[in-house]
């Protein structure tokens, strides 16, 4: 349990400090790929049968186990336009994250290190770069100064699994009977995916927000 508890200290103190861990991986295009370590509960290596899912999206391989649970695994490179991973036939990897208390897994080639970036080295795409993926959030660079390409998670699970955005009536009826009615609510994200979501909810609580990116 300490070394949960330290590990969560870790990760609260980057914050403060104004500095993000991302796991670097790559891809069958070998470019650099990177998402926040926060969300990542494990990485495992991908097992040979996956349990497919009839009628889900094409970039959704199937399932695996993951203690006791069926996980979604999504082919990260299927959806960025790449040729799908071969896992039957080559050792790749399962990044197992939790999104909005869901979890999914995210299909890679290999992993390759964690790395620490402060803000300031977290820039927004511009140019070419942000046409070229629409799943692109933002860019930082790598001690040899590659490329990193930060994807939004968020994004790419609203398209390819879907959201809920709906709250239920019992969840409505709890926040009305709370001060939050009439107060202002500042929302700020690096993925737009998740900013509107927030707002989705909040609007339905009938709280008034402002929306804005970090990066």
């Amino acid at each position: 349990m300490g070394t949960v508890l330290d590990e969560v200290d870790k990760r609260a103190n980057l914050a403060l400090t104004n500095q993000m861990e991302m796991l670097i991986f790559y891809l069958n295009d070998k470019q650099l790929y990177g998402i926040n370590v926060f969300k990542i509960i494990e990485i495992i290596e991908c097992p040979k049968n996956i349990t497919k899912m009839p009628l889900s999206n094409p970039s959704i391989r199937g399932t695996v186990d993951f203690r006791g649970k069926a996980v979604v695994v999504i082919d990260l490179g299927d959806v960025l336009g790449m040729p799908p991973l071969d896992y039957k036939n080559n050792i790749t990897y399962i990044i197992i994250c939790e999104y909005n208390n869901a979890i999914n897994g995210f299909l890679i080639n290999s992993p390759d290190s964690l790395i620490t970036r402060g803000w300031d080295e977290i820039k927004s795409p511009s140019g070419l770069l942000s046409q070229t993926s629409s799943y692109l959030t933002a860019i930082a660079y790598a001690d040899n100064n590659e490329t990193i390409q930060l994807l939004d998670i968020e994004k790419i699970l609203a398209e390819i699994v879907g959201i809920n955005e709906e709250l239920s009536p019992e969840m409505k009826e709890q926040i009305s009977q709370t001060d939050g009615i009439g107060r202002k609510v500042l929302v700020v994200d690096d993925s737009k995916t998740a900013r509107l979501m927030v707002k989705t909810v909040l609007d339905q609580f009938g709280i008034s927000c402002t929306v804005i990116l970090a990066a």
